[in-house]
């Protein structure tokens, strides 16, 4: 048989590589058929003959494609073989005579764990015998839980109703028929190899009670002890040695990383939403069950069936329990070195463990001798000896972090118990820099604080954060979010079920979003204005008789200007230094707004006393009318009479060139209605509609009676302008011009005004 197959091989030796033949007949193919009529034994026994056969057993991709030949249907030989013979070609190909190891490096290497992508020829037969009942194959049950392991999404009831199959159960050349038809001749995996035996088992329990829809899950796998046989012998790409990872674990493959997606789809916040949701529902599933991760972040986050689910749970640890023997440093929570006995530092001769700390968590500084030396003796008898770049202290302060090998005996700090508030703040590093596109801290590629942000990492305060947060998040939402997790005191960190009720995941884009929570702030700004002076403490719909007086102050205001059937375009707006539709909330804060508003109402005061006497003394106005700084715009909201507030919306606020020549002109005309314009606000209104905008629901009572006294008294002192006051004032203009014709002059310049900026007459949806 062996001199048979020889002469006419599919493949020939030349040179040191395997060259495929064109040329040959398809002995090869036909003679391992099961179909042919040759005894199994026989056949086996050749196959290994030809293997070992001089000619080619030293070269290792022989057995591989022997094995891949196909006959002249297009079947593989591993495929129409016996099954003694196709695990005999197995052991040849695979690792562990079923994991086909894609070629290339490792999709993951670090000092502790390699994960390489695979393909496994073995896992629908190990399905099978797990699930099949006796010698009746598989019913409809033990078919939808196979089915389960393989594609969580699918339809698997329709699936086995469609299957192909004699009776009504499955048997196994059924099954396998199946699979082949549905995911191919094997399925794709990731393995992981694992240095440490107690991270290993740590794994294997954490995810014991998890469900698969959170977690990525482990498949059912070969043995311990063939993994154990085989790994001793196995090198990967790069000639890395497997030896020394001999725990090894296999798990579904993952589409990507939420490290590859940031860093290749560069997600927007249309996706980004969406992807940390279910970051949030996987962390809620696992604080359900009295777990943390402990080393939440991108690169033990895939995306699975569509789904982002958690990975790498050797860190996981049960609420209460110590943390610390695996960590990331760039995305721990800060230090706090307060101890209730002020004379004792925290790392001491006695191991600081009788000590009470607030609110510790996972940084401590070593500085002196004596702690040098206690850290130093710990590490230098631990097993782990790969550790020591990772845990040696690190920053001008001689920073590390609390952790710890083996069972944490005689550790020279005090140990952090786990909490779900330390994946909280992970989760908020996350967030941070999916929207700011940089880290919190600056990392290494193990997302380790670099040594010069080691000090930063271990001693943020909650100025600092805040001031880090606004200047790099414009996602108004998203940075509160993230301020309400990058909280130093860890029992004032928002809590998962809290994100998950937070407005950021609620809605479709910002402006829903936002709507929803300015309807939940909506009450508390209410709340917030009763407490201050009365003369702001209603902040009520105007009444008839409100709006009654309103016409009669508007009609004094404005006598001397022009009749009411003159007018066409809006007579009542305002002026502001500050655009509220796209203010950043991170630039200024609600008390600097308001504080801002009220500085600004005394300038237009003044402004319009120096205009006045200007006008009077026939000088030139321009200067007059600098109400900010050069190049600094303006912007003119349009006032809604009956609420007394500004009006946003449409093409308003309308921004204003204060460079412009148009701009004094525009002054000039507009000066008495600009003065009257602040007469006709409803301050508490309109206060408390800025704050909503700005997303705060109150602000201290003594800054706003202090605002609301600056603005009263700006509004009672500002002067009632007349149009004889104007012909003075207006350029270009004879000495004996009537009144009525300087007026008519100020409304066509109006009139020109809005018919540059809202050509449409809609006048934010205002009416007379």
């Amino acid at each position: 048989s062996v001199t048979l197959l020889l002469g006419d091989l599919p493949l020939r030796v030349e040179g040191g590589s395997v060259v495929r033949r064109h040329d040959h007949l398809h002995t090869w193919s036909q003679y391992l058929d099961v179909g042919t009529p040759v005894d199994k034994g026989v056949r086996l026994e050749a196959v290994q003959r030809l293997i070992r056969h001089p000619d080619l057993r030293h070269h290792p991709s022989v057995a591989r494609e022997l094995a891949m030949t196909t006959d002249r249907e297009g079947r593989t030989v591993l495929q129409t073989t016996d099954a003694a013979t196709r695990d005999l070609l197995k052991g040849y190909l695979f690792f562990c005579g079923r994991y086909e190891i894609v070629d290339g490096p490792p999709i993951h290497i670090s000092a502790t764990a390699v994960v390489v992508h695979a393909f496994d020829h073995g896992l629908f037969k190990q399905l099978f015998d797990l699930h099949a009942t006796g010698g009746r194959g598989l019913d409809r049950r033990a078919f939808v839980a196979c089915s389960r392991v393989l594609s969580p999404t699918k339809n698997h009831e329709a699936a086995f109703d469609g299957a192909s199959k004699d009776g009504p159960n499955l048997t196994e050349h059924e099954y396998l028929r199946h699979c082949s038809h549905a995911y191919g001749g094997s399925m794709r995996v990731a393995i992981k190899f694992m240095r440490h035996g107690a991270d290993h088992a740590r794994e294997l329990d954490a995810r014991t009670h998890l469900d698969a829809e959170f977690v990525v899950g482990i498949l059912p796998m070969a043995d311990t002890s063939t993994f154990a046989d085989h790994v001793r012998s196995l090198v990967l790409h790069g000639n890395l040695n497997m030896r020394e990872f001999p725990n090894v674990l296999v798990m579904p493959a993952a589409d990507r990383s939420l490290e590859d997606i940031f860093l290749k789809e560069r997600p927007d916040d249309t996706k980004i939403r969406p992807m940390m949701r279910d970051v949030a529902l996987a962390l809620a599933h696992l604080h359900s069950h009295g777990m943390i991760h402990g080393d939440l972040k991108k690169l033990n986050i895939l995306r699975v069936h569509q789904t982002l689910q958690l990975i790498d749970l050797d860190a996981a640890t049960r609420v209460g329990d110590d943390i610390g023997s695996k960590f990331s440093s760039g995305i721990l929570p800060p230090g706090n070195n307060i101890i209730t006995n002020t004379r004792t530092r925290i790392l001491s001769l006695a191991f600081s463990s009788r000590f009470y700390l607030d609110h510790v968590e996972m940084f401590v500084q070593v500085t002196s001798p004596t702690e040098v030396d206690a850290y130093e003796t710990y590490w230098k008898h631990a097993d782990r000896v790969e550790w020591w770049p990772k845990v040696q202290p690190r920053g001008h302060g001689g920073w590390v972090v609390r952790s710890f090998r083996g069972r944490a005996k005689n550790v020279p700090y005090q140990l952090v118990k786990a909490s779900p508030a330390i994946d909280m703040w992970a989760f908020g590093c996350m967030l941070f820099q999916l929207y700011s596109e940089a880290e919190l801290v600056p990392t290494d590629r193990n997302q380790d604080a670099d040594d010069d942000a080691m000090d930063r990492a271990a001693t943020w305060t909650a100025d600092a954060l805040g001031r880090r947060i606004r200047s790099k998040v414009s996602n108004g939402l998203a940075a509160d979010l993230i301020q309400r997790l990058l909280v130093v005191e860890p029992e004032n960190r928002m809590g998962v079920r809290q994100v998950l009720d937070h407005a950021y995941f609620h809605g479709t884009d910002d402006a829903s979003v936002l709507g929803i929570k300015l309807d939940q702030l909506q009450v508390q700004v209410a709340r917030g204005f009763n407490a201050i002076d009365t003369k702001l403490d209603t902040v009520v719909d105007l009444t008839k008789e409100n709006v009654n007086q309103l016409a009669t102050a508007k009609r004094d205001l404005m006598r001397g200007i022009f009749q009411a059937t003159e007018v066409t375009v809006p007579t009542s707006f305002v002026l502001l230094p500050f655009n509220l539709v796209v203010h950043d909330p991170h630039d200024e804060t609600a008390e600097d707004v308001m504080v801002k508003t009220a500085s600004f109402l005394q300038r237009v005061v003044a402004m319009g006393d120096k205009f006045m006497q200007a006008a009077k003394a026939n000088k030139a106005i321009g200067a007059t009318v600098r109400l900010v700084a050069p190049g600094d715009p303006l912007y003119l909201y349009l006032i809604d009479e009956v609420m007394g507030t500004p009006v946003s919306a449409g093409v308003y606020p309308i921004r204003i060139d204060t460079k412009s020549d148009e701009y004094v002109r525009f002054m000039t005309v507009a000066m008495p209605y600009i003065q009257t314009g602040f007469k006709c606000l409803n301050w508490a209104n309109t206060a408390a509609g800025w704050l909503k905008v700005l997303g705060v629901p109150s602000l201290d009572s003594d800054v706003m009676a202090r605002v609301a006294t600056s603005i009263e008294s700006a509004t009672k002192s500002s002067s009632v302008f007349d149009f004889d006051v104007l012909q003075a004032a207006v350029e270009a203009q004879d000495a004996g011009v009537p009144v009525e014709q300087i007026r008519g002059a100020a409304l066509r310049q109006l009139e020109r005004f809005f018919q540059a900026f809202d050509a449409t007459g809609d006048y934010a949806g205002l009416e007379r």
